[in-house]
């Protein structure tokens, strides 16, 4: 097991915070009001009846509704619903576990260019979990996403840049990365052991390298501005 790297799956539940959270959009809506509009094909509103059924909120708990749902929004190419579809085939909850499954539809996702598709595919790559084990190709997925600005895709990338024999070594950019998902609460990268096996001129070389990183991605953030907003 890499030194650097704590492997974990992101719990489902989590996803109304780093999807685009289009149940929000309905969020005063009331449940016959998005029952009509997920009826009438509605791939949001199916998606946000969904989350309903799944988490038990103002209705009784349902993973299988939740499932159909998930399954019509993501027949529309609606990317929540295919993320979501893939985490219920990925944990087995509404329908049998299907990692197989699960893989298609993160990649289906991933291609289109959506970071948390390409998180988890990532992580399904990283584990060889419904695909043949691929650490360069999961490197490369949390890389994309990484750059879109999610934070557990950062943390990723510095934990395979920092020690992984199966992924390019690079201290510098490791510890980049791992500086900026930190400033935003993800701290799984093992700082003190990448800082130990580094110079003082590779710490000041990663330092700049994740201020130029941040112009590219936060435009305007520092470090310590994007710390106080996590």
């Amino acid at each position: 097991m890499n030194k650097l790297m704590k492997q974990k799956k992101l719990p489902l539940l989590a996803l109304s915070v780093l999807l685009s959270a289009c149940p929000s959009l309905y969020a005063n809506t009331t449940l016959k009001g998005l029952n009509h509009l997920a009826k009438q094909g509605d791939a949001a509103s199916q998606v946000a009846l969904g989350v309903k059924y799944h988490r038990g909120e103002g209705v009784k708990k349902n993973d299988t509704k939740a499932f159909t749902l998930f399954q019509e929004a993501a027949q529309q190419e609606d990317l929540e619903g295919i993320i979501y579809l893939g985490k219920l085939c990925r944990e087995g909850e509404g329908t049998e576990k299907n990692p197989e499954r699960a893989a298609q539809l993160f990649k289906q996702a991933a291609d289109l260019g959506d970071p948390i598709g390409q998180i988890y595919l990532g992580e399904l790559l990283l584990k060889g979990e419904g695909v043949s084990k691929n650490e360069r190709q999961a490197l490369a997925h949390f890389l994309k996403s990484a750059k879109q600005g999610q934070p557990v895709a950062q943390n990723y990338v510095a934990s395979l840049y920092g020690q992984n024999p199966e992924t390019p070594q690079d201290r510098i950019e490791a510890y980049a990365w791992g500086i900026i998902a930190e400033a935003q609460g993800e701290t799984d990268w093992k700082k003190p052991l990448l800082v130990s096996l580094m110079t003082e001129e590779e710490v000041e070389a990663a330092q700049k390298r994740a201020k130029a990183l941040m112009r590219t991605i936060y435009e305007g953030e520092t470090l310590e501005t994007l710390s106080e907003k996590s």
